[in-house]
């Protein structure tokens, strides 16, 4: 599942590859983004972690399955727009521009 969420954002932000590590993800998000703010650099890689993490933890611990893999990019755009007022007025205008990069690089699924 983990690699299916990676190529995904992978694809959806134009990067040429998957980040191997914290420190690869913020190459890759300097680099190759538009996105000016940190914190929302941050909030992307918390927002696919933890919903990795609960997803991964309701498995085993709950003997949860998930019905589809489109679940996952929903959940991380959920925890975005939750996490959004923790965000200075400054950083939302690039929070909102990468929410609608990820809804629309989902397709109708996620739009």
């Amino acid at each position: 599942m983990a690699s299916l969420v990676w190529c995904f954002y992978t694809d959806v932000l134009n990067w040429d590859r998957v980040p191997l590590n914290f420190d690869d993800f913020l190459i890759l998000a300097d680099i190759r983004s538009d996105f000016k703010h940190r914190a929302v650099k941050i909030a992307l890689l918390a927002a696919i972690c933890w919903t990795l993490r609960t997803t991964r933890n309701n498995m085993v611990f709950r003997e949860k399955l998930i019905y589809s893999p489109l679940m996952l990019p929903f959940q991380i755009i959920s925890f975005l727009l939750q996490w959004s007022p923790l965000h200075r007025l400054e950083e939302k205008s690039d929070l909102e521009k990468l929410v609608k990069r990820l809804k629309e690089g989902g397709g109708e699924e996620l739009a």
